[in-house]
């Protein structure tokens, strides 16, 4: 699959689940997965798991995933 595809398919996808795409907002398949990997957090998915799905390597480049917004 193409990355101009790619960005579409995630757009019609955002859009349609009611994410406000104005102001620019892009939806990356990168910002997809740390969002997935931060929800999957914050409902308490073991960090093996969480390494596990998103194939991460050491528990420090996942920790750079799981960061609050407060970080």
């Amino acid at each position: 699959m193409g990355y101009a595809k790619l960005r579409k398919m995630l757009n019609d996808i955002a859009t349609n689940s009611g994410i406000n795409l104005d102001n620019n907002r892009l939806i990356t398949n990168h910002s997809c997965r740390r969002t997935a990997i931060q929800l999957l957090k914050n409902n308490r998915v073991l960090e093996s798991d969480l390494q596990a799905f998103s194939g991460h390597r050491s528990h420090e480049s996942l920790a750079d995933y799981c960061q609050t917004s407060d970080n």
